[in-house]
């Protein structure tokens, strides 16, 4: 969690309007929330959240994948099926390859990953077994990553993509 907060600290452009600079309000997942509102969502223990065709994020019972309930490989395999080629996704320090199939899904519909450096996690687990399989466009530390996004969105708007 401390390395989303550092981004979140960073991530000025990516705030409500009128909040503090810098601040982004951080949502327990519920059965059917929005994903609008530039939000952090966080799944509930034992429990897969992902996100539906319509753009809400939705806490299920749905089985572990391969082993993991929440799971970041659920969450990125949903994100590729509702959003395709304008999804963003970013993986952060953590343990294990979770993650790794649903990033490739991701890619396969066109969408961007972004991939926490060694130099800046705790564990370089979850981001560099993503490095590895080769389903990252950029590898950036921590305190980079809510300016990379911001040039992707940018990008993006810039050439009228979604």
């Amino acid at each position: 969690m401390a390395d989303l907060q550092k981004i979140l600290k960073a991530g000025e452009a990516l705030t409500l309007a009128g909040a503090p600079a810098g601040f982004l309000p951080w949502l327990m997942a519920d059965l059917a929330r929005a994903a609008k509102g530039r939000a952090v969502f966080v799944a509930p223990d034992d429990r897969q959240m992902g996100v539906s065709a319509d753009g809400h994020v939705r806490v299920t019972d749905e089985p572990a994948v391969n082993g993991l309930r929440p799971s970041a490989t659920y969450l990125f395999q949903s994100v590729a099926r509702a959003y395709g080629t304008s999804a963003l996704a970013v993986i952060l320090t953590g343990m294990g390859k979770d993650g790794v199939e649903g990033l490739r899904a991701l890619r396969a519909q066109g969408g961007q990953v972004i991939a926490q450096d060694e130099s800046s996690s705790v564990v370089y687990g979850m981001p560099g077994e993503a490095v590895a399989a080769g389903v990252v466009d950029a590898v950036v530390p921590v305190e980079e990553i809510a300016a990379r996004l911001r040039e992707l969105v940018a990008t993006r708007e810039a050439q009228g993509e979604p």
